[in-house]
């Protein structure tokens, strides 16, 4: 079986039909592949298989993962 690693920029349409088709209508934050890349930030990938190719679909550019992680909730705003 072929490996592939794609951007979610350059996917493909079937691909993305199939994204859609598994992690629509919000994506699962649970089925996130996670690793820390050589320069040290979090990449967050989902693994689509396709016929003969397992795709690895880098997600961290469109979702802000970076942010988010180092975030506390801040209740000082609701009343």
């Amino acid at each position: 079986m072929k490996r592939v690693i794609v951007d979610y920029a350059n996917a493909h349409s079937e691909l993305l039909s199939k994204i859609d088709e598994l992690y629509a209508p919000s994506y699962q934050f649970d089925k996130f592949i996670t690793f820390k890349s050589s320069d040290g930030k979090t990449k967050k990938c989902i693994e689509i298989k396709l016929n003969d190719t397992i795709y690895l679909v880098k997600m961290d550019r469109f979702l802000d993962f970076e942010n988010d992680e180092n975030k506390e909730f801040d209740d000082s705003v609701l009343d």
